[in-house]
């Protein structure tokens, strides 16, 4: 009996983790999938994308995010081998014939540590809850660099003289049409490392203010800024590495809407029943049902703008 409700806990709680994981993939890949297609300029109700696709989406962000994090720590470690290295063999050498005075610094900083911190026991928490207010501040990215990339709309529309945003959204516009791929991926790492840095704030301002009663209120700050950064990380996921390439499809067709367009037609979607299309010399995307195409030959997978850049720019 005691075995039979053991299992029956555990596939209830497995259960439950993997409802709440799949859930967090959910609002991962919806939050992905509406960021590109507001960057295009289109409306998730034509495309009719399932549940599977947004979880598929959020996996795909969680496994970037997993490479983007072993390269950052990577770095991250060789760096510090590499400046720490001198750094030890000059304290081993340091600790081998001065052992003696060292030891007696130390001790006489612990007692008087120990002192202080039998006077005023929370001031050292004080001052420290202090320090990591002001490298939050300090240490920040303002909200707005974060949304100047979601700004940018329409680029199926629109040329880029024609979009009213700030001075950043226009320059990373000009990198999304020129296909300029490292600028844009280098921008997303900045933005990754400020949802870093919140992390860890946020991670020592919970070991800090442990024993506080407004505990709750002290951290708000923090958690704030790192839940900010957490719903923002994913729509600029969507902005700064979306690949825009797509078939370039030629159809056989009765539709007028297709004439004299051959060879410049990408094909943006295609579902049982429809063919969503962008004319990349008209700046229109085209929705023909399945049934009025009499043949499609699909090309080879190119960058939206390669046909069309001139008239783009």
């Amino acid at each position: 009996m005691n075995t039979f409700r053991g299992v029956t806990v555990f596939i209830g709680w497995l259960t439950g983790s993997l409802a709440g994981i799949g859930a967090i993939l959910y609002v991962f890949g919806y939050l992905i999938t509406i960021a590109q297609l507001h960057l295009l300029g289109l409306d998730a109700q034509f495309f009719g994308y399932g549940n599977p696709y947004y979880v598929q989406e959020g996996g795909r962000f969680l496994i970037s995010m997993g490479q983007y994090l072993g390269d950052i720590f990577l770095n991250l470690l060789i760096a510090v081998a590499i400046f720490t290295f001198p750094i030890l063999i000059i304290l081993i050498i340091v600790l081998f014939f001065k052992r003696k005075k060292l030891g007696e610094y130390r001790d006489r900083w612990k007692n008087n540590l120990d002192k202080l911190d039998q006077k005023w026991p929370s001031l050292w928490r004080g001052l420290a809850f202090a320090l990591l207010l002001i490298l939050l501040f300090y240490l920040s990215a303002d909200p707005q660099s974060f949304n100047d990339p979601l700004e940018i709309s329409n680029l199926l529309f629109t040329s880029e003289s024609h979009q009213a945003t700030s001075d950043t959204a226009d320059k990373i516009r000009s990198l999304l049409i020129n296909g300029e791929t490292e600028s844009l991926k280098a921008y997303f790492l900045d933005c990754l490392l400020f949802e870093l840095k919140a992390a860890v704030l946020l991670f020592l301002a919970l070991v800090v203010t442990s024993p506080w009663r407004l505990r709750l209120l002290a951290i708000s700050p923090f958690a704030i800024i790192f839940m900010l950064y957490t719903i923002f990380l994913p729509m600029l996921y969507g902005v700064l590495n979306y690949q825009m390439k797509f078939p370039v499809i030629n159809l056989s067709s009765d539709n007028e809407m297709l004439l004299n367009r051959s060879g410049n037609l990408y094909l943006i979607n295609k579902t049982d029943g429809e063919f969503i299309l962008w004319d990349c010399s008209q700046k229109e995307v085209l929705w023909i049902p399945q049934s009025e195409i009499n043949a499609a030959e699909i090309k080879k997978t190119e960058f939206l703008f390669t046909k069309c850049r001139g008239k783009n720019n």
